[in-house]
C-alpha cells in the first residue's frame, strides 16, 4: 500500500488512507481503490465499498445484471422450500394443513424431509404411493446435498455482494457461527449456474407432490386474449364513466377478435 493522492482520492471525513491493488488470482482483472482507515476498521471482510463521486451508468448496468441473477436465485430457492415444506406434510398425510406447520430454514427442510422420508421407506407402507414418494424425496435430497446446493445457495442470497462495476464478482460471507470472509475471482455464470441447479432441484421436488395439492393451470402458451368480461372492464375504464353502459354492453356481446 502507499498513502493515496489527496487531489484525486479525497473522501471526506476521513484522516488517513491508503491506495492499494487486491490480487484477485485472475490475469483479466485487478482491484484498485483507495482504503480508509477509521477509529474502527473491523475485519477486511466487513469492507465498506463505494464510488467517489456516486455510481456511474457502468454500474447501474452491472447491479442490473447481479440482482437478477441473484434474485433467480433466491426465488427459485424460495420454490423449492415451499415444495419440500409440501411433501413433509404430505407424508405426515396432513395435506389440509397449513405450510406455516412446516416451517423452517432451508436447511432444516432438507433435513426433516430426509428424515420423514426415511422414516416411510422404513415403515414399509402398503400404499406404493407413499413408497416411491418417499424414496424419490431421499433421492432429490441426497442429490442437492452432494452438489452443496443448499450451501451455495445460503452464500448467494445472504452474501453481502460489492455491486460497483470494474471490481469483478465479489461478496462478503457472514455465517451464524462467528466465521467471515471475502469471497472473489468468481463470475455471474456461478451464480446462474445455482439458479439452474435449484430449478431442476423444483422440478424433481414437484413431480412428486403429484395430483396431491392445490393447483392453478394456467392457459397452455402463455397469456390469452381476454374474455368478454375482461375486453367490457378494459373498454369502461377507456370511455370513463359516462360511457360505461353502452361500452361494457357491445364489449360483451362481441365475440372473440380475429
Amino acid at each position: 500500500m502507499r498513502p493515496y493522492n489527496e487531489a484525486d482520492w479525497a473522501p471526506p471525513g476521513f484522516l488517513r488512507g491508503y491506495t492499494f491493488t487486491l490480487d484477485t488470482g485472475r490475469d483479466d482483472y485487478v482491484i484498485e481503490a483507495t482504503l480508509t482507515v477509521p477509529a474502527f476498521a473491523g475485519d477486511f471482510s466487513a469492507l465498506l465499498v463505494r464510488r467517489v463521486g456516486g455510481p456511474v451508468e457502468a454500474d447501474h448496468e452491472y447491479r442490473r445484471n447481479l440482482y437478477a441473477a441473484i434474485g433467480e436465485v433466491a426465488v427459485v430457492a424460495a420454490q423449492v422450500e415451499t415444495l419440500l415444506k409440501r411433501l413433509i406434510m404430505l407424508m405426515a398425510d396432513a395435506p389440509s394443513g397449513y405450510l406455516a406447520d412446516a416451517e423452517g430454514m432451508f436447511g432444516k427442510l432438507e433435513d426433516t424431509a430426509l428424515r420423514s422420508a426415511k422414516r416411510v421407506v422404513k415403515a414399509g407402507s402398503r400404499d406404493p404411493e407413499s413408497q416411491g414418494r418417499a424414496v424419490g424425496i431421499i433421492e432429490a435430497v441426497e442429490w442437492a446435498k452432494r452438489d452443496k446446493l443448499g450451501e451455495r445457495r445460503n452464500d448467494i442470497v445472504h452474501g453481502v455482494w460489492w455491486d460497483y462495476a470494474g471490481v469483478g464478482v465479489v461478496y462478503a460471507r457472514f455465517k451464524l457461527n462467528g466465521e467471515s470472509d471475502l469471497r472473489y475471482g468468481t463470475t455471474l455464470d456461478h451464480i446462474t449456474d445455482v439458479a439452474a441447479g435449484m430449478r431442476e432441484y423444483a422440478t424433481r421436488l414437484e413431480a412428486l407432490v403429484g395430483t396431491r395439492w392445490l393447483t392453478a393451470y394456467l392457459p397452455r402458451g402463455g397469456p390469452q386474449e381476454p374474455s368478454p368480461f375482461a375486453r367490457a372492464k378494459l373498454a369502461a375504464r377507456a370511455v370513463g364513466a359516462s360511457g360505461a353502459e353502452s361500452a361494457i354492453s357491445e364489449s360483451a356481446t362481441a365475440g372473440p377478435s380475429g
